[in-house]
């Protein structure tokens, strides 16, 4: 079995958040810093960072929240450091007010012998191109195959990001989903799906897998996993 032992860091503020409005929420925590930093925007002014985003912005439960990866556990402690907690959110400013954070050290792994099942929401898979062969397939199946496809590549794409590059083989299967839904990114509109998968990747709650997981899409939970999530 193939493992990696990451610090994942929660932070969930009292205020409440809707979904379309995590993007302002993301750009008023990196307002509020000194500096730019990397890791809060994929970029610095100078540097673009391409990789699997380690600061991710969420609604969890309607309440602004930051999920923070690996790396991005000690960096976002920048924002505590620069910021007076007032956000400018769109249209309103919000103080905010942290209601907890949890810190957890996860053993993130690919199983042999062991699936886990998933829940993912806002699931963003298809760019230009795949959206094009997702329209051309005539059937459901083949839907449903090339779907299943996009989802392990992205898992592959986390498991990368955070430092675990799979020699093992990488199982998926979608057992439910979705009909597809719009979300609109940056006035472009996007197939988005909600699914439940089996995997043999055990990964941890609210992080995201797919497109645009800095602000909130593709976000996965255990679903009926008999498993010790931390270590």
């Amino acid at each position: 079995m193939q493992s990696i032992d990451i610090n994942i860091l929660t932070i969930r503020f009292r205020n409440g958040l809707k979904p379309f409005e995590v993007q302002p929420f993301r750009g008023a925590i990196i307002n509020s810093l000194k500096e730019k930093r990397l890791l809060f925007h994929n970029h610095d002014g100078k540097n673009l960072r391409y990789g699997y985003p380690l600061i991710q912005y969420k609604s969890l439960g309607g309440q602004a929240s930051v999920v923070c990866v690996g790396e991005g556990t000690e960096e976002v402690w920048h924002f505590f450091e620069d910021s007076n907690f007032n956000l400018h959110i769109g249209h309103r400013t919000e103080h905010m007010d942290v209601e907890n954070m949890r810190h957890d050290k996860f053993s993130i792994s690919i199983a042999e012998d062991n699936m886990y099942v998933y829940h993912i929401t806002h699931w963003l898979p298809l760019n230009e191109e795949n959206y094009k062969a997702y329209i051309r397939s005539d059937n459901l199946c083949n839907r449903i195959t090339l779907l299943e496809r996009l989802l392990t590549g992205n898992i592959l794409s986390m498991l990368k990001g955070v430092g675990l590059h799979a020699e093992s083989k990488i199982t998926t299967s979608i057992v439910d989903i979705s009909h597809p839904n719009t979300a609109i990114y940056k006035k472009v509109r996007l197939v988005m799906f909600e699914a439940t998968f089996r995997t043999n990747v055990l990964m941890p709650d609210y992080i995201g897998l797919g497109r645009h997981t800095s602000v909130g899409y593709g976000i996965i939970n255990q679903v009926n996993n008999n498993k010790e999530k931390n270590i």
